[in-house]
């Protein structure tokens, strides 16, 4: 076999490899979604209680502010979207090009750019969610995240909860927002 004909056939033996081994797939609209979904907090059936203050008529935004190396900066918006039944959505601008959240990128749950996930609320105001999201040329993983509910805000840590103090440093801030027309049921 000539060099030519080994290097082709390496080619696609790792490209082919890789696509069989992933843990995931992708919706017509570019969302991802596990193939065999191993949610932690699936296992167990759950639902808001009158009690919850978790809003599912809302979202949740988390605004960040990025600054470049030439030292322009720009606010990119991140959300969460929580549903009766337990589930959630987390996600970013569908669009690339924009950096501002649009009632599409709430609406449509199967599209890329958006996570999907389960949360729980325990103790009345601490919450606990697990999405599942792909990195660049990466399998899939699951991640957990922590927080505590106060008022219309989210304070949400990525390590379980502690009694250090909340400051901008360690949390991500998430403020309600009242959305009209939000839609969809999540169908993970």
């Amino acid at each position: 076999m000539g060099w030519k004909k080994l290097v082709i056939f390496s080619f696609f033996a790792i490209v082919g490899c890789n696509a069989l081994f992933k843990n995931y797939y992708r919706t017509k609209d570019r969302g991802i979604r596990p193939k065999r979904p191993k949610f932690e907090l699936a296992k167990k059936n759950y639902s808001l209680t009158k009690n919850d203050i978790i809003d599912t008529s809302a979202v949740y935004i988390y605004q960040k502010e990025v600054v470049y190396g030439n030292g322009e900066k720009e606010i990119e918006e991140y959300f969460y979207r929580f549903f009766s039944n337990g589930k959630c959505i987390r996600g970013f601008p569908s669009d690339f090009k924009r950096n501002k959240l649009i009632l599409s990128d709430f609406n449509n749950l199967n599209r890329g750019g958006s996570f999907i996930g389960y949360y729980q609320i325990k103790d009345s105001n601490n919450l606990v969610t697990e999405t599942f999201s792909v990195g660049v040329g990466e399998n899939g993983k699951y991640i957990k995240d922590y927080g505590v509910l106060k008022g219309d805000t989210i304070f949400l840590f990525n390590a379980p909860f502690t009694k250090e103090k909340i400051n901008k440093g360690n949390v991500e801030i998430y403020i309600r927002k009242k959305v009209e027309g939000l839609t969809g049921t999540p169908d993970w």
